[in-house]
């Protein structure tokens, strides 16, 4: 199974994609707000988390064999925080 960080993003949404049409089944975090139209329709599990905080990635990591980090601080673009994917 594969943990996308930052699946929401360009590289991120098409790498779920990618991983829906070899049949493989992914996790995702993401950050509040997000919007997570893609990360659905590709079956990927999806959970609200935030880098900075340990507690917030345990359970998306249950089962995970590769990680995926794509997350990236945008500044610029609103709603962006930092951090928090």
């Amino acid at each position: 199974m594969n943990l996308i960080v930052g699946g929401t993003g360009f590289v991120g949404g098409h790498l779920a994609e990618y991983f829906f049409e070899q049949g493989e089944i992914s996790k995702a975090i993401f950050r509040k707000g997000a919007q997570i139209r893609i990360l659905d329709q590709c079956g990927v599990q999806n959970y609200e988390g935030d880098l900075l905080r340990k507690s917030s990635l345990h359970e998306p990591l249950e089962g995970v064999e590769t990680v995926y980090n794509l997350a990236a601080e945008t500044p610029g673009i609103a709603g962006d925080v930092g951090l928090g994917v």
